[in-house]
């Protein structure tokens, strides 16, 4: 735990400065994490259980609208929104959504298709 921004005894001095680098992104205000973007402004950081909820609700909920993935993402942050593996969470979940979905559309035309040739 860092008081002040000085690294606990014992670390070499690369550690503590990785530490300092690391702890500076981050405040706690009413009990709640912040994390500080490069612009300075500071957002909700998740924790891992409330993820999949937020990720949901700007895909598929009233905030959403099965966009492309970096959209909403973006989207996401602008909402005050952050966790270190927003992006790549994002990515994963919407483009698995998303060829799941084309592989579905494509069994569908092909069965048109197979019916308008007779």
């Amino acid at each position: 735990m860092l008081h002040n921004l000085k690294a606990p005894l014992g670390l070499t001095k690369t550690k503590a400065r990785f530490i300092k680098l690391k702890v500076v992104k981050f405040c706690i205000l009413n009990e709640n994490l912040l994390w500080k973007d490069a612009s300075g402004v500071l957002l909700n950081f998740l924790l891992k259980n409330e993820v999949n909820r937020v990720m949901q609700e700007f895909h598929e909920g009233d905030r959403g609208g099965h966009l492309y993935w970096k959209t909403t993402a973006n989207k996401i942050l602008r909402a005050g929104f952050y966790w270190p593996t927003l992006f790549s969470n994002t990515k994963r979940r919407l483009c698995h959504a998303t060829s799941a979905k084309s592989s579905k559309v494509n069994e569908f035309v092909s069965i048109n298709l197979e019916v308008h040739i007779y």
